[in-house]
């Protein structure tokens, strides 16, 4: 037992950038990093050498390089006018939207004094009992509370 020597674990390759996502224009298999060649190259010509694919290299500074100039380039394309204009037409909806909203409450706000009214004139009238206009105007009363404090909460924003 004393003599036996324990296994090394073999060190993980380092995976690279682009590992997995480059592939070989002609033959179509993934290109691999080649630590002193600073870039990839076709996997099947590295394995197999020149009967299998052409010599294709990249360096990954040049592929970085051109990779960070799209991204400035779109960043450049995104118009900032075009999205002010987004955000601007977004706002007038929801400006429009409440709005609506406004004038709905305010209908409704409109539509149960009318009601209180109409109780009262009943009520004048003998139509109606003192108790009945009491139930019918302590409920229109909380609704009409609850609408008017929806109403002023909405127009503080």
């Amino acid at each position: 037992m004393s003599g036996r020597k324990r296994q090394q674990t073999k060190p993980k390759a380092k995976k690279h950038l682009f590992t997995n996502y480059l592939y070989c224009a002609d033959c179509g298999k993934a290109l691999w990093y080649v630590h002193y060649r600073k870039g990839y190259v076709c996997g099947n010509y590295y394995k197999h050498g020149k009967h299998a694919c052409s010599q294709h290299s990249v360096k990954e500074k040049e592929l970085i390089g051109v990779i960070l100039a799209d991204i400035r380039n779109m960043a450049l394309l995104l118009n900032e006018n075009e999205v002010m204009g987004r955000l601007e037409s977004k706002a007038v909806q929801a400006r429009k939207q409440a709005e609506k909203q406004r004038q709905s409450l305010q209908r409704r706000i409109d539509k149960l004094k009318e009601e209180k009214t109409g109780l009262i004139r009943l009520l004048a009238s003998g139509t109606i009992s003192e108790a009945d206009y009491k139930v019918a105007t302590e409920s229109s009363n909380a609704e009409l509370t609850t609408l008017q404090e929806k109403l002023h909460v909405d127009r503080l924003h």
